[in-house]
């Protein structure tokens, strides 16, 4: 009965770690994107309020990309 017992729970044992080896993946994959989230969600919503501002001010000769006197441009590009 000794031995039985010992392989019983070896066995046991065994699918548990094959269980667990099987689980590492999925486990990994969800911490990585729990880091990646925060910066990943900052990059989209950036890109979306790019896109809307682009959009509103698209007809605009004064918003137009190139153009010195745009509102928002940083101060190192404007020509004195």
């Amino acid at each position: 009965m000794g031995l039985s017992d010992f392989w019983s729970a070896l066995r046991d044992r065994a699918g548990e770690s094959a269980s667990r080896a099987n689980d590492a993946p999925g486990y990994l994959l969800s911490i990585l994107v729990a880091e990646v989230r925060p910066k990943l969600s900052e990059l989209v919503s950036n890109f979306i309020g790019d896109v809307f501002m682009y959009l509103k001010d698209r007809d605009n000769p004064q918003g137009a990309p190139g153009n010195p006197d745009r509102p928002g441009r940083p101060e190192e590009y404007e020509q004195a």
